[in-house]
This record gives C-alpha cells, sequence and structure tokens, in this order.
C-alpha cells in the first residue's frame, strides 16, 4: 500500500512546501487525480488479496471443491454456459451413499454361491449406465424388468460387491488373488473398464510361470487385448531360446498365477463357469 501511495502523498507534500497550491480549479484536480489514483490502487489491492484467497484454495484442493467453467453460450450475446467439473462425481458420491445406507434403492441382487446368500441393495439405472448386460436386462421385457429381486447364482459374493462399488465410485482394487475372478465376472456382465483394468495388470505381472495359463484363460473368456499380449509374450521369449515356460492347465490358471485360493474365492464356482464357456 505505501508502495503505491508514496509518490501521490510526495507530490501533495512538495507542493504545498513550495507554496504552489495554485487556483481552486487545479486543486479540485489534483483531489480528482489523487481520488482517481486511490480507486485504482483499491482495485488492485483487492485483486491481490482474491489471487491470494485463490491459491491458498488451490494449495488446499480435494475433491469437494469444485471447478466451474464458463464458456460463451450458442444462445448468443449476453449468455455464458457454466459447467461444474466434478457435478457427475459428487452426485455419485451420494448414490453411492444411499446405496449403502439402503435408501431409494429399486432393486435388490441376491449372490448365490455354494449355499451361501448375500444381498446387495442397488439402483438399476447406476448398473444400467455402466453394464450394457444389466441395461437389456432392466430395460427390456425381461422377467427381471420388472422384479424387485434378482438372483445371481454361480458368483462370488465378494466379486459381484467390487463391480457394484466400482459403478459406484469408478475405482476398484485387484490383487493377484482376485484379478481372474474379477476379469471373468466383468466380461460376463460387459463392464469394459474393469475388464482393462484386470487385463492391464495381468500384462504387469506376465511372467513365464503363468503365461500360458493367461493366455489360454484371455482366449475361453474372450479376452482378445490380453490373449495377444500373452502370446507376444510367448513368442518373444521363445525366440530368445528361454524353454522355462510352464504348461498350465486351461481350467485352472487361477493356481498358476497365485496358489491356492479356495480361502479367498469360490474356486470350485469359478472352475463350473470356465466349464459353460465355448470352446
Amino acid at each position: 500500500m505505501d508502495a503505491y501511495r508514496r509518490p501521490i502523498i510526495a507530490e501533495e507534500n512538495g507542493r504545498r512546501h513550495q507554496g504552489l497550491g495554485g487556483s481552486v480549479e487545479e486543486c479540485a484536480d489534483r483531489r480528482q487525480l489523487c481520488t482517481k489514483y486511490n480507486a485504482k490502487f483499491k482495485i488492485l489491492l483487492r485483486r491481490t488479496v482474491i489471487l491470494r484467497m485463490l491459491c491458498s484454495r488451490k494449495k488446499k484442493a480435494n475433491l469437494k471443491h469444485s471447478a466451474t467453467i464458463a464458456v460463451p453460450s450458442m444462445k448468443g450475446h449476453g449468455y455464458l454456459d457454466y459447467t461444474i467439473e466434478n457435478h457427475a462425481s459428487k452426485a455419485f458420491e451420494k448414490m453411492d451413499e444411499l446405496r449403502r445406507n439402503n435408501q431409494l434403492c429399486d432393486v435388490l441382487i441376491k449372490v448365490n454361491c455354494n449355499g451361501q446368500e448375500e444381498d446387495f441393495p442397488a439402483h438399476r439405472v447406476v448398473l444400467a449406465s455402466c453394464s450394457p448386460f444389466f441395461r437389456a436386462m432392466f430395460s427390456n421385457n425381461f422377467r427381471e424388468c420388472q422384479a424387485k429381486e434378482i438372483t445371481i447364482k454361480d458368483m462370488c459374493p465378494l466379486v459381484m460387491q467390487r463391480l457394484i462399488e466400482f459403478a459406484y465410485s469408478s475405482r476398484i482394487t485387484v490383487g493377484e488373488k482376485c484379478v481372474l475372478h474379477v476379469l471373468l465376472a466383468a466380461t460376463r456382465y460387459q463392464m469394459e473398464d474393469v475388464s482393462k483394468a484386470c487385463s492391464d495388470f495381468l500384462v504387469k505381472h506376465l511372467d513365464a510361470s503363468n503365461v500360458i495359463g493367461i493366455s489360454n484363460f484371455a482366449e475361453q473368456i474372450g479376452c482378445t487385448e490380453l490373449y495377444k499380449e500373452g502370446r507376444e509374450y510367448i513368442n518373444k521369449h521363445f525366440s530368445e531360446g528361454r524353454h522355462d515356460l510352464q504348461v498350465a492347465s486351461p481350467r485352472r490358471p487361477a493356481r498358476d498365477f497365485h496358489g491356492d485360493l479356495q480361502n479367498d474365492f469360490c474356486t470350485e464356482v469359478y472352475a463350473s463357469r470356465l466349464k459353460s464357456l465355448p470352446k
């Protein structure tokens, strides 16, 4: 503030000390000039404060802070179109909260695995938005279209839970013990984003002990990208003269990837699902 006001004050003090008061019109002009500069300084100071506030907000920014984008509207002069960037993610967060509290849910997914059943309340529109399988189920003249409860067999509840959570949050966690099961379920329900995530995980973990089993598994479920990556890995290492590639049973590729899974997922159901796939 002092840096901007000092020249104006010095000018006024100099005129007073030199006795250059001038005419009434000159004094009025000087006062008007001082007022003008002071107004500009206040505007500049206000902008500085706003910029500092924005900078501090950016440092503390998180997903709850929304960014607003304004662009000229197609309606013409005098209109602006405003877009809230994270509106969709915030809306899905609220819907996920409603799901977890079993509020406004219009369908109950009952998952049956080895005689054990687990229920998952959900919203039809959310499931249909990320799965063509559920969209066809809920929007055509199928029996499930009007049903309040839908029973799904041959599916591990933990896998279905992860798929439903992905539909609301766009996030999914996969690891060595579950990735093949999640990939199989994502392929069954045509959730391409989940399939791509699982395929990417598997490609990053390909090695001589699992590549043949994973390639056979990818071929059976129709995961072309994963199958292509697996074949390229095999061709590359065979061309390098490596003979330590282990031939795995196409029926149980999960064991080749991470040992025994019976304590974590429904391996028997998983194997039966593979047998039902076309050869």
